[in-house]
């Protein structure tokens, strides 16, 4: 019977360990994505075209490699939304559209926000 309760411990320790930090590696790479659309957002507004699309394509790059890792833990329609309106913006960038490369930012933040929200440790994702 003490074995028992041992491993069930055990068991609950690793879920408890591996929950905390799938959720700090998902809100660091969240929030790195976050921090780099929102510069992107700057210079579509303004307009400005120096260095606009390496930095779009930095960070497709980083989803890219982050995603791998991501795609572990978090379902893949999530992920493949974020993917989906990052070359849309990219597209946008290349064609020059800056107003809808600026709606296609603002959709792919607000996926990588919920995304956040949702796989963050609070009571509210636990009951």
């Amino acid at each position: 019977m003490k074995r028992e309760i041992i491993i069930a411990c055990v068991i609950i320790t690793l879920i408890v360990i591996l929950n905390i930090v799938t959720a700090n590696y998902t809100n660091k790479v969240m929030e790195e994505i976050t921090s780099d659309l929102d510069e992107i957002r700057i210079q579509l507004v303004s307009k400005k075209q120096e260095n606009l699309k390496s930095k779009v394509d930095q960070v497709i790059k980083k989803w890219s490699e982050r995603k791998n890792l991501l795609a572990f833990y978090i379902e893949h329609t999530e992920l493949e939304k974020v993917e989906l309106y990052l070359y849309e913006m990219n597209s946008n960038v290349e064609t020059d559209e800056f107003n809808i490369a600026i709606q296609a930012l603002d959709s792919c933040k607000f996926i990588v926000s919920h995304i956040k929200d949702k796989y963050k440790v609070a009571l509210k994702n636990i009951f």
